[in-house]
């Protein structure tokens, strides 16, 4: 049985620099890596809805073809969407079931493709003096959030390490990683039940009355795939994105060369936003 006529796409390379408004740019990056033969990391961001980002990078799994499929259905599906509810979680958790009954459908018509999946991580940015932040994620791919040259990690990977941690089988945070296992993934899309979908993925909202709190005008979210996190630590990422020399593409190409110093060894996607007062030209 052959595949169904997708538009699968082999993506080595991609940059994207975007400047929004007075206050808000940002960029893509997506890069095969040194070691994997094909990319099937999928990025997207769009600006259709007045003063919002929705932005959403997918890291596919299953094999060269099921990979590649399984994160190009995630952003089909994300292209088509419409935002029909007023409440964004259900909107949300609408377009994860969507693109996990997508991935489903694949499985279940070639036997092949069953063991496809995708992470997902997705973000909702409001572009306005005061933001909102809306963020949703399956899997280990992750979203980080730099302010006052402090780099936190939004998010918890679905993953054995950090389960054994949250069940204090592990100590310390250090211990992961000591294991093959401890990467492996027990949430992806396409082996979740589909009504099961909102319990399973994470989110996190940053409302106005949060930025007002912590008085910062400047930030820059990272939403990125484990290409990136996995292999440069979390000081190197914060280190690079507190650069005020550095416009918001050197940042990115600087974070790119890191992780390819490091290795390459997967491929390479993240997504930078950033807010300043002045946007540099």
């Amino acid at each position: 049985m052959s595949l169904p006529n997708h538009s699968i796409m082999t993506i080595r390379k991609l940059k994207k620099v975007v400047k929004m408004n007075s206050f808000y740019s940002y960029t893509l990056r997506t890069h095969t890596g040194l070691i994997r033969s094909s990319n099937q990391d999928r990025i997207k961001v769009l600006s259709s809805r007045e003063m919002i980002l929705d932005c959403l990078l997918a890291d596919g799994m299953g094999g060269h073809q099921g990979g590649d499929l399984a994160a190009t259905l995630a952003i089909e599906c994300f292209e088509k969407f419409s935002f029909p509810s007023p409440e964004i979680e259900e909107n949300i958790s609408s377009l994860f079931q969507n693109i996990n009954e997508k991935i489903k459908d694949e499985q279940r018509r070639e036997e092949k493709l069953k063991e496809m999946g995708t992470t997902l991580v997705y973000a909702q940015v409001k572009m306005l003096p005061i933001p909102e932040i809306y963020l949703a994620h399956i899997g280990d791919s992750r979203a980080y959030l730099l302010l006052d040259k402090n780099l936190f990690t939004l998010t918890k990977d679905h993953s054995v390490g950090e389960e054994m941690l949250a069940q204090n089988l592990y100590s310390s945070r250090d211990l992961i990683g000591n294991r093959k296992e401890d990467f492996a993934l027990f949430k992806a899309l396409g082996h979740i039940e589909s009504e099961g979908i909102k319990e399973s993925m994470s989110s996190c909202f940053l409302p106005s009355s949060f930025w007002k709190s912590c008085s910062c005008q400047n930030w820059c979210l990272l939403l990125c795939s484990d290409g990136l996190h996995g292999v440069i630590s979390h000081q190197t990422m914060q280190e690079t994105l507190i650069k005020t020399t550095l416009s918001l593409e050197e940042k990115s190409e600087e974070l790119l060369a890191r992780a390819l110093e490091a290795g390459g060894r997967d491929n390479i996607s993240f997504i930078l936003i950033e807010k300043t007062e002045k946007t540099k030209e």
